[in-house]
C-alpha cells in the first residue's frame, strides 16, 4: 500500500493529504484504530459522577493554590495529539468533515443518517421503559429488527426536546463527531404493542400492567393537532456497548487510547461548539464507547449522545435566561452572590419564550466565554487559545444554508419558530467566530496554488471584516514580501521555494481589529512547494 493510501484508510481530509504529499507527514500519533482485546463494560453511577463533578474535582481545583500561583507564571498547555499543521489527524473519536470538505445539504441534513435505518411503519414492541419523572422513555424494536430509544417532549412543550436532539445530532456530525442516528417519528399510539414480559422502572410501572395502562400513560404526553404522538427516536449505536468515556485520564483497558482526555484538542474544543449549540448537559453520562469492528480491525469508537438539553430546552421545561450561565452547583457563584447582594447576577435576565416549540436561547448577545455547561468539565477547563481557534473555525463553516437544512430536520410545525432559531443560530455562528478570529489570526487552508502559497482568511470569507481594509506583512526569514494577488478571502503570495525550510512570517492587520500573526514552514520537497507546519 502506497503513502497515499494508506493515508486515506485512515479517513485524512483531501486536503490535509495534498499538503503531506508535498512535505514530510507528521507521526500517526493519533492512528488509534488497531485491534485490541474487547474491554469490559465500563459503570458509572449518576450520584457517584455527579458527586465528582459538581463537588470534588471542583474543590481540589479551588484548593490547590501552589498550582494556581504556578499557573500565573506559564502558559497554558497545548493538547497534545495536534500535528505539525495544527490539526488533529482522524481518528476514533473524530473526522474531520465540514471545514475541509464542506457537506452538501442533502449531506447535512442526514447527518449520521444511514438509508434504510428509519424506524419502519410498525407496529413497534416496547422492550423497555422508564416511567419515572416527567420525560418517560422507552426501547422499542421495529419490524424489521432494528432497535431505538424513543424519547418524548415535556407536557405543554410540543417539539421542544425532540427537535433540539435531532437538530443538534446534524452539527455534531457535521463537525466530526461519532452520534447516534436520531430521527423524529409521529405516529398512532397504537402501534406501541408491549412485550408480554415488560420491564418497567419508576412508580407507574404497575400502572402499564392494568388493561388500559399504556393507553392512559400515553394521553398525558403532549400530541399534535391530528392526535398523533410526536417522538425522538435514537437508532442503537452499532457494536458491543462498553459503557461512557470520562473527560479526564485515559481508558486504562484500551492500548489505543495514550493520550489524556482533558489533553485531546476535539474534547477540549468541543466547549465551544456546544456553547454554539446551548447543549449544557456535557458529561461523561451523556457519552458512550463501543467495541466495533471496522476493516477488519476491532477497537473502540468514542460517542456523544442526548442532545436534549441543547438549544432552548432544557428537557423537561425551556430554558431560561440563568441556564447556560452557570453550574448547577457553584460555590465560587453563591459566594460572590453573597457578598455582592446579587449585584453580580444583574444583565439579561428576561425569561420571554415567543415560542414554546423552540424554548429560550440567546442569539445577539450570546457571549461564547460565559457559557457554562451543568458541571465543570476538565477538557473544557484546559482549553487554550488555538483550541478555541480550531472550534471556531469549524463552527463558522456552517453556512447559512446548512443551518436552515439542520433546523428543518427538527420538523417544526410553526415557519415562524423554524426561522427564529436558524437566525438565532446564526448569530451564536458569527459570535463565536468573531471572538476567536480577534484572538488568533484567522488565516488557514495555506496550500500552493499556480499564484504561489495561498491562504484563505476566515473573518473576509465569514463576512466578519471588509477585504478593502485589510493587509498582510509577509517577512520570508525576516525579508518583507508583498502579498501579489488578493481574491476576496483568498490571498496568495509569490515564494521562492528551496530545499531547505523557509519560516514566512504573516501579519494580519485590519482597522479595529489588532495585529495578529501566523508562521508557516514551507519547503521544496521531490521538487514540490509544501508546507510543512504551522505555527499559531
Amino acid at each position: 500500500m502506497d503513502h497515499k493510501s494508506r493515508l486515506s484508510c485512515l479517513g485524512i481530509p483531501a486536503l490535509l493529504i495534498l499538503l503531506l504529499l508535498q512535505g514530510p507527514a507528521p507521526p500517526l500519533v493519533d492512528d488509534d484504530r488497531a485491534t485490541i482485546p474487547e474491554p469490559q463494560e465500563r459503570r458509572v453511577a449518576p450520584a457517584r459522577d455527579y458527586v465528582s463533578s459538581m463537588i470534588v474535582r471542583p474543590a481540589a481545583k479551588h484548593l490547590n493554590i501552589p498550582r494556581d500561583v504556578l499557573q500565573i507564571f506559564r502558559s497554558s498547555k497545548e493538547a497534545e495529539n495536534i500535528n505539525e499543521l495544527d490539526e488533529i489527524w482522524d481518528s476514533s473519536w473524530f473526522i474531520n468533515r465540514n471545514f475541509w470538505n464542506s457537506l452538501t445539504l442533502d449531506e447535512f441534513a442526514k447527518g449520521p443518517v444511514r438509508s434504510g435505518h428509519a424506524p419502519d411503519a410498525g407496529p413497534w414492541k416496547i422492550t423497555k421503559c422508564k416511567m419515572d419523572g416527567v420525560m418517560p422513555g422507552f426501547q422499542i424494536r421495529d419490524q424489521k429488527g432494528d432497535s431505538y430509544i424513543l424519547k418524548f417532549d415535556p407536557p405543554g412543550y410540543l417539539e421542544l426536546s425532540t427537535a433540539a436532539d435531532v437538530i443538534s445530532s446534524k452539527f455534531l456530525y457535521a463537525a466530526g463527531y461519532n452520534v447516534p442516528e436520531n430521527f423524529i417519528v409521529i405516529f398512532d399510539e397504537h402501534i406501541l404493542v408491549p412485550e408480554h414480559n415488560l420491564v418497567c422502572a419508576g412508580a407507574q410501572r404497575e400502572q402499564l400492567s392494568s388493561p388500559n395502562g399504556l393507553a392512559t400513560f400515553l394521553q398525558k404526553l403532549p400530541h399534535t393537532e391530528q392526535g398523533q404522538l410526536r417522538a425522538m427516536a435514537s437508532r442503537f449505536i452499532e457494536g458491543k456497548i462498553k459503557g461512557p468515556f470520562s473527560y479526564l485520564g485515559i481508558r486504562k483497558d484500551d492500548p489505543n487510547d495514550r493520550t489524556p482526555h482533558e489533553h485531546r484538542r476535539e474534547l477540549r474544543g468541543l466547549r465551544m461548539i456546544q456553547a454554539f449549540l446551548n447543549n449544557s448537559d456535557v458529561k461523561q453520562l451523556n457519552t458512550l464507547d463501543t467495541y466495533v469492528e471496522e476493516d477488519g480491525r476491532k477497537f473502540l469508537k468514542h460517542y456523544l449522545i442526548d442532545f436534549g438539553d441543547s438549544l432552548g430546552s432544557l428537557s423537561i421545561r425551556p430554558k431560561n435566561a440563568r441556564d447556560g450561565q452557570h453550574y448547577l452547583f457553584d460555590p465560587l457563584e453563591i459566594m460572590k452572590t453573597t457578598f455582592t447582594f446579587g449585584l453580580n447576577r444583574r444583565g439579561n435576565n428576561s425569561t420571554e419564550i415567543q415560542y414554546p416549540s423552540i424554548g429560550y436561547i440567546e442569539g445577539s448577545t450570546f457571549e461564547p466565554m460565559r457559557w457554562r455547561s451543568n458541571s465543570p468539565n476538565p477538557a473544557f477547563d484546559n482549553m487554550t487559545k488555538r483550541d478555541g481557534y480550531w472550534a471556531a473555525k469549524i463552527v463558522s463553516s456552517f453556512t447559512n444554508e446548512q443551518i436552515e437544512a439542520a433546523v428543518r430536520a427538527g420538523q417544526y410545525s410553526d415557519p415562524d419558530a423554524e426561522r427564529m432559531l436558524v437566525q438565532i443560530l446564526q448569530q451564536r455562528r458569527d459570535r463565536i467566530a468573531e471572538y476567536w478570529f480577534r484572538q488568533v489570526a484567522p488565516l488557514d487552508r495555506f496550500r500552493f496554488t499556480s499564484n504561489g502559497l495561498t491562504f484563505d482568511d476566515l473573518a473576509i470569507e465569514n463576512n466578519l471584516d471588509n477585504a478593502a481594509y485589510t493587509k498582510y506583512e509577509v517577512l520570508v526569514d525576516g525579508l518583507n514580501v508583498t502579498a501579489a494577488s488578493q481574491n476576496a478571502s483568498h490571498i496568495s503570495v509569490p515564494i521562492m521555494v528551496t530545499d531547505s525550510p523557509l519560516k514566512v512570517q504573516i501579519r494580519r492587520s485590519s482597522p479595529n481589529w489588532r495585529e495578529l500573526q501566523v508562521t508557516v514552514i514551507i519547503r521544496s520537497v521531490d521538487g514540490n512547494p509544501a508546507v510543512v507546519g504551522i505555527q499559531r
